[in-house]
């Protein structure tokens, strides 16, 4: 299904196994229709694995142990995305919607099972713990499959309450928790997004919100809107790996996944007149990665909205610093080489040949610029302009953070922050701190002006 109407029949062939997908006629002669992803666009032919395998695995986690819990749970392969998308599939990202027969009816009765702030806590603590937990449960309802490696649930909010919908309804905001494997991960990431949005990029929405003693960093799904009578619509969505028809365990350049040149030209190719501010928002983000020190950019932390026949950037979502969890380096390190040196992180796409975050100066820029056909002063300015503005936009971030859950990380973060930002000032031949009429306007300042437009992103439950 794409939201309500039916798009197809996805099929597993019993003697091979094979997938295949025909768009349903109805579907097909409707201009109107948006296909399934750019990589399948809506034609009379069948698609087979080869261009369904990429897009199925991509609604699914990144994580083998839930893979496999819901494989034994459900009694089917881990490494079948059919099977397992037959079960959770009902909500995933984007409008699509896989139900089974049978299912039809039962998902054409709304309903939806309401969660006190205790029934919250202990969900939360429960994602954290056991990612995978909630398929133990013998109810249908809030059954969901959410890609990404860490710990998170969908859910609906409504009139300030929290529920798992069944039948149409969708979830609105996606819940994401720490789950030991990086300290404070949700609220790094929280920080990283506001800092994001406070230098003036398009990100999705996110809050810090406290249930009792769980944390979680709450985003709204931007694929998720309410129409006129408040009724939640479903918005088709893909990430790039899905639109470049790429397997998702090879979602890094380094490891053969899409990089900068493949994404442009992916954008300038199916963007229309979309595509040359998508490029500007695509190196903007490039931009913001490497002065953050954002390792997990890469082409599946990235998407595109559909509408029937176009297509246009997605906000960003995923940003976050590993700043926080990399060694500190000495004082006669700061002043020749970036915070990230010692550790010798890595980025998820290359900048003009070079994937580590020391090694990009502005040759790199200026190669990368010539490759993809872009303006090198624009983007100069764009560094120059982002840089001044970020020490300041993660310090105020952080303040907000704060006010939910103080904690080492958030402090490591801001104190690394403005030293990695200086470093890469001084890379591309910039002076290490801009001079102060520059930043008269501060993200702080406008931190003000941001919640009274969007409301407080800084919410406790008790």
């Amino acid at each position: 299904m794409m939201g309500d109407r039916l798009l197809g029949v996805l099929v597993q062939t019993a003697d091979t196994g094979r997938l295949e997908l025909k768009y349903d006629d109805a579907y097909l002669s409707d201009e109107s229709a948006t296909p399934l992803s750019i990589s399948m666009p809506k034609a009379p032919l069948t698609y087979r694995d080869r261009a369904l395998r990429p897009f199925l695995l991509g609604l699914l986690p990144d994580n083998d142990q839930i893979l496999q819990r819901w494989g034994a749970r459900f009694g089917v392969s881990w490494h079948n995305p059919f099977a397992l998308l037959a079960e959770v599939g009902e909500d995933v990202a984007g409008a699509v919607r896989f139900i089974r027969p049978e299912r039809l009816k039962d998902v054409s009765e709304d309903s939806v099972a309401w969660l006190d702030d205790k029934t919250m806590e202990r969900l939360l603590r429960q994602v954290r713990l056991d990612p995978g937990g909630w398929v133990e449960s013998e109810d249908d309802r809030g059954r969901f499959s959410l890609a990404g490696a860490q710990s998170k649930i969908a859910l609906l909010r409504e009139d300030g309450r929290w529920g798992l919908p069944n039948g149409q309804l969708g979830t609105t905001h996606i819940l994401k928790v720490a789950d030991g494997r990086f300290a404070d991960q949700e609220t790094v990431e929280f920080v990283t997004m506001r800092a994001a949005r406070l230098v003036g990029l398009p990100v999705a929405s996110v809050e810090l919100t406290r249930f009792g003693e769980e944390v979680a960093l709450v985003v709204e799904r931007y694929d998720r809107l309410r129409d006129e009578f408040g009724r939640v619509e479903r918005i088709h969505q893909e990430d790039l790996c899905q639109a470049l028809g790429v397997l998702p365990d090879v979602k890094y350049e380094r490891e053969g996944g899409p990089g900068v040149e493949a994404v442009v030209r992916l954008l300038r190719q199916n963007l229309g007149n979309h595509a040359d501010a998508a490029v500007e928002r695509f190196i903007d983000a490039l931009i913001f990665n490497w002065l953050v020190a954002g390792t997990d950019a890469h082409a599946k932390n990235y998407a595109l909205l559909l509408y029937g026949p176009l297509a246009e950037l997605a906000p960003l979502y995923d940003l976050t610093s590993n700043l926080p969890y990399q060694e500190p380096v000495s004082e006669h390190e700061r002043d020749s080489r970036l915070a990230a040196d010692r550790s010798g992180m890595k980025m998820a796409m290359s900048i003009g040949g070079e994937n580590t975050f020391r090694g990009v100066g502005r040759p790199e820029w200026q190669r990368l610029c010539a490759r993809i056909s872009v303006d090198l002063d624009r983007v100069m300015g764009r560094i120059d302009e982002m840089s001044s503005q970020l020490p300041d936009a993660v310090a105020a971030a952080a303040a907000e953070a704060t006010v939910v859950a103080a904690s080492a990380s958030i402090t490591k973060l801001v104190d690394r922050a403005a030293t990695h930002v200086a470093a890469t000032r001084r890379a591309i031949g910039l002076e290490a701190h801009p001079p102060a009429e520059r930043t008269s306007r501060t993200p702080r300042e406008d931190t003000a002006a941001d919640t009274a437009a969007r409301g407080d992103p800084v919410k406790e439950v008790t």
